[in-house]
């Protein structure tokens, strides 16, 4: 019985470091996520708005918007709205 405890402790040791390594990234993770939250309050206290790196990306890339739903199907040519649409999820703006 002492052959099969060790060998079951070599195969513990073995898949326990690939968790201890996941683990330790995660908690990496957090303290950048944390940090970051910090760093846009403190930003949010000193000059009443944060980075906002969502609305500066959308304002970089922003594309029109069309008019009306237009769908390029075989079923019409044009719809009231995608969702009356069969295949409206073939529909690109």
């Amino acid at each position: 019985m002492n052959a099969l405890e060790a060998f079951l402790y070599e195969i513990s040791k073995f898949f326990l470091m690939p968790v201890l390594v996941v683990l330790c990234a995660m908690f990496l993770f957090a303290l950048f996520a944390l940090g970051t939250l910090l760093f846009d309050l403190a930003l949010r206290k000193l000059r009443g708005h944060a980075r906002q790196p969502l609305r500066q990306y959308r304002q970089r890339h922003r594309r029109p918007m069309p008019r009306r739903w237009s769908c390029t199907c075989s079923c019409s040519s044009r719809c009231a709205s995608p969702a009356g649409c069969r295949c409206w999820a073939w529909w690109r703006p």
